[in-house]
């Protein structure tokens, strides 16, 4: 929870406010409400009827959060709260969305990636950033253009003005998400878009990647050491890349 000017609020002081408004029935407040119980205080089951409640009453986080629930299935103490439901989850996510929730169109774009409808899914994509999605929405149209590339060369200059500014998305490399500054340096190391070949460029920005801890530049910087491309041909640093990404994939 967080105040004007990005100031922590007493949690404590947030949920008497939220609770108290949450009893005169106010939809907000008792989504906010089960999000504390749910990430600070461990309160599971009763945030999941606060969650259930407020997406009674059309609230676009918590109609996204059942959909995540359904997504995954909810068990507590090995009990099943919530069965795992793709279909139902799907709802969950496209009422969310059409109701302004940036993470539910992903997920519905997500959907429709799965089912390789890929006009669909760049729709959905399209639509989460426009309602703020920020780097994951400019990363997934960046992607769904790269994959349309395959039938038509010219959109891979579009898609690589997406990857560039989903990578100045500081948010995402908090969460240790390297994937769009890959599919920049994909595209210096192979030239593809309006980028000029240049691998020796690409593969410094896959090895800062890899230093940074972004998992998602092992394949390529071994693929690169292998070939000698953007950098001298190391067969022993490629076997270790290939181990660490290996170990990625078994975790």
């Amino acid at each position: 929870m967080y105040g004007h000017g990005g100031l922590d609020i007493n949690i404590t002081v947030a949920k008497k406010y939220f609770a108290k408004a949450a009893e005169q029935g106010h939809p907000s407040a008792t989504y906010q409400l089960a999000r504390i119980l749910w990430s600070v205080e461990s309160d599971y089951i009763h945030a999941y009827e606060l969650f259930e409640k407020a997406a009674q009453h059309k609230v676009a986080g918590a109609l996204c959060q059942l959909g995540h629930f359904a997504y995954a299935g909810f068990y507590f103490h090995s009990i099943c709260i919530v069965e795992q439901d793709h279909q139902k989850a799907y709802t969950y996510y496209c009422e969310a969305a059409q109701l302004g929730d940036p993470m539910a169109a992903l997920m519905v774009g997500s959907y429709f990636e799965d089912q390789e409808d890929l006009n669909r899914a760049l729709q959905w994509y399209e639509a989460a950033y426009r309602l703020g999605g920020g780097g994951l929405a400019e990363m997934s149209i960046g992607k769904i253009k790269h994959l349309m590339s395959e039938l038509d060369p010219e959109l891979q200059e579009e898609a690589i003005v997406w990857f560039e500014s989903a990578q100045k998305d500081n948010l995402l490399e908090h969460q240790s998400i390297f994937s769009p500054q890959v599919m920049v340096a994909l595209y210096y190391l192979n030239g593809w878009g309006n980028k000029t070949r240049d691998p020796e460029k690409g593969f410094q920005i896959l090895l800062e990647i890899a230093q940074m801890g972004g998992t998602e530049a092992f394949l390529p910087l071994a693929t690169c050491y292998q070939e000698g491309v953007g950098t001298t041909c190391d067969p022993n640093k490629a076997s270790n890349y290939w181990e660490m990404a290996a170990e990625v994939v078994s975790d």
